[in-house]
């Protein structure tokens, strides 16, 4: 079978590997599309895995991908609920980009009628910000801030939209500032300064809570500058460990705690437990959300492209955040769609040099959870 294989750092290729079986508990998939994590999966692919050491180590087969959906092929022993031919979506620990994909079948759920194999691929995009909103418990119509408009701050916006006075959308690219916009946020961009003037303009009291999502220190820093007294800041997007960041005055100036994502009651400890309980918890809701017109992550996915050309892709998507959104890989041709404008941004970006063999550096600006 096919599979996206990472050799080292910065490096992507499309390589042959042995077909997976599945063992006791486990459920063997037909790939149709796969997500792409704009923060976790792009730092573990350019910057190494020092994420931590649950790794698959170089090379990375089906690289760092965790998020996909396509068609139950095969059930290993002791399987209940599930069946050959099942559309379903899952999750994995790390290695998602590939045809044929073995899960956990505690990690597998069946699509309801009506969504599509996106819909099922980027679904956990949308479980992430929707505990963050969980944990912070803004109250019926108070002025809740999103602090980075990749997927996960602009789900965040699609959620908060009914039930919050204002979403204040905030992000450095002015075309993310523009979807949040087209989904009723009212949108803050510029420097740190100009966006806490911004922020007090529209809010005068500044907002209630405060979504972090773009898993940047920056972002943290200007979340503690713009909540509200005694507000609350939330912790969406994965942050990297943080070095020389004064978070002691910012917290007491503001007096605003700081939180992580809302866990369900019986989750298991960090790891891949916890990501398996938060999808057994909250991805109900979150089908229920898109089958209802109440989400729409399909419009989050800038490209559905053939997975061949996913190493060109990811190297635009990491180093052009303004040029891609999302992004998700179709692993049969009738899922791929919205191509269009992706060849003349590749040949635009890369006039030189092998896209997908980027060097190990740091991202340029932009926020991507």
């Amino acid at each position: 079978m096919k599979a996206l294989v990472a050799p080292g750092p910065g490096r992507l290729v499309m390589d042959e590997v042995p077909d997976p079986a599945p063992g006791p508990g486990q459920v063997l998939i037909r790939t149709r599309v796969t997500a792409v994590s704009a923060g976790t999966e792009l730092r573990m692919l350019y910057q190494g895995q020092a994420e931590g050491a649950a790794g698959p180590g170089w090379p990375a087969v089906g690289a760092f991908g965790y998020l996909a959906a396509g068609d139950v092929l095969e059930t290993g022993a002791g399987v209940t609920g599930l069946s050959a031919g099942a559309r379903v979506t899952c999750g994995t620990a790390w290695g998602a980009h590939r045809e044929l994909l073995v899960a956990d079948a505690a990690s597998v759920h069946v699509l309801p009628p009506g969504l599509s194999y996106l819909d099922g691929a980027c679904a956990y995009w949308a479980v992430p910000p929707l505990c963050g909103i969980l944990a912070g418990r803004p109250a019926f119509y108070d002025d809740v801030a999103v602090v980075g408009l990749g997927p996960l701050g602009l789900a965040a916006v699609q959620m908060l939209g009914p039930f919050c006075r204002r979403v204040i959308a905030i992000d450095p690219l002015p075309a993310r500032c523009g979807q949040a916009e087209a989904c009723g946020a009212v949108a803050v961009h510029g420097s740190p300064a100009e966006v806490t003037a911004g922020v007090e303009r529209v809010s005068p009291d500044r907002p209630a809570v405060v979504i972090q999502a773009a898993g940047a220190p920056g972002a943290l820093d200007l979340a503690l500058r713009i909540v509200r007294g005694e507000g609350v800041v939330v912790n969406v997007g994965t942050l990297p460990k943080l070095e020389g960041f004064d978070l002691f005055w910012p917290m007491q100036w503001s007096g605003a705690r700081v939180v992580p994502i809302h866990r369900p009651p019986g989750a298991q400890d960090p790891g891949p437990g916890l990501g398996q309980s938060l999808r057994r918890t909250y991805l109900p809701a979150v089908f229920d959300m898109i089958g209802r017109g109440r989400l729409d992550l399909g419009r989050l996915c800038s490209w559905v492209l053939p997975a061949q050309d996913a190493p060109r892709a990811m190297a635009l998507h990491r180093d052009h955040p303004d040029k891609c959104l999302g992004l998700a890989f179709a692993w049969h041709p009738g899922e791929v769609a919205r191509q269009d404008g992706f060849e003349a941004a590749v040949s635009e970006t890369f006039q030189s040099g092998q896209p997908g063999q980027a060097a190990v550096q740091p991202p340029k600006e932009g926020w991507s959870e």
